[in-house]
């Protein structure tokens, strides 16, 4: 009983650590003059992502990496589909406005069916994870390239001196904090689900596809409606871009590095793999074709991962 209360709060200090963290870390970038490509593609991404990284190392220095690896494929499928597809629906659809080249969601695609690439084998080595380091790399020498598509200044704040440090020192204590409750509440999702999975015979990745990516996802939903209450409905969707590549390449690279993933390619993981492939081809389709994800899209997103927890679940029980 006492571990099923532990993980339960110990998600929600993940969900609210993660969603602090984008909030500090948006005020940060407001201060210092960021551009609005730069807070999309690299700092929020990178932001909303450290859940899957905490929980990603924490499974590996626990000797379970399926999980993570459950974790980022779960959360990607949520990034792709349910989150854009709600933030599409609450805001009656989200103008891209031709902020991103086709090439830019290619690399995505790409990007995101990466892990599922290295795993056919039955195991993600650290050769693996190296390699997606690389592609990671390559990727961010690529989008740097893009920039032209981000000229606007994503910036609200103050400049008097006095105001500016203390809300800087302010946002970064903010930072600090967000950060170390990230790293304890991981530390303590993966440890309690460890013992969960063990108590009831669930596979590891299933667990973290279905459940624990709820919770590492959420700042990614919380930054995107945001985003659009802002007017800045693109960047809900380079995050979203920006959190499936970090999680595919970095997240995997990591975790792999630290300790090789052995995938069991059984129903679930082949569900998950075909869902993955799914959300990003859609994802993709709707977002790269025209210069609004329409509400109606975002509807058929939401449904898609519907079916696909329901299917999961189904598998889980039967």
């Amino acid at each position: 009983m006492l571990d099923f209360l532990v993980f339960i709060v110990s998600f929600f200090i993940l969900s609210w650590a993660g969603g602090s963290l984008v909030k500090s870390l948006t005020s940060l970038a407001r201060l210092l003059k960021v551009s609005e490509y730069l807070m999309a593609f690299f700092l929020v991404s990178f932001a909303t992502s450290i859940p899957e990284l905490f929980v990603g190392i924490s499974s590996a220095w626990k000797d379970i990496p399926a999980f993570s690896l459950g974790n980022v494929l779960g959360a990607n499928i949520i990034n792709a589909t349910l989150i854009l597809g709600l933030v599409a629906i609450l805001a009656n659809g989200i103008s891209i406005e031709r902020k991103f080249s086709r090439k830019t969601f290619l690399a995505a695609f790409g990007m995101g069916i990466l892990p599922l690439f290295f795993a056919w084998d039955g195991v993600i080595s650290r050769f693996d994870g190296f390699l997606s380091l690389a592609v990671f790399l390559l990727y961010l020498v690529y989008i740097s390239r893009e920039r032209e598509y981000f000229s606007e200044v994503f910036n609200n704040a103050s400049r008097l001196p006095a105001v500016f440090i203390k809300d800087f020192f302010a946002g970064l204590g903010a930072f600090v904090l967000a950060l170390a409750a990230l790293l304890f509440s991981a530390f303590l999702l993966v440890n309690t689900g460890q013992k969960i999975i063990g108590m009831f015979s669930i596979s590891a990745f299933v667990f973290g596809a279905l459940l624990v990516a709820l919770g590492t996802t959420l700042p990614e939903l919380i930054f995107g409606l945001k985003a659009v209450n802002l007017k800045h409905g693109a960047m809900a969707v380079g995050n979203s871009l920006g959190s499936i590549v970090f999680n595919a390449s970095f997240v995997v690279g990591v975790v792999s590095l630290i300790r090789p993933i052995e995938v069991v390619r059984d129903e679930n993981f082949m569900l998950s793999a075909a869902f993955v492939f799914l959300a990003l081809l859609f994802f993709s389709v709707f977002t790269s074709t025209k210069s609004r994800l329409e509400r109606e899209e975002g509807v058929f997103l939401v449904l898609l991962y519907l079916v696909f927890f329901f299917s999961q679940y189904y598998l889980l029980i039967k």
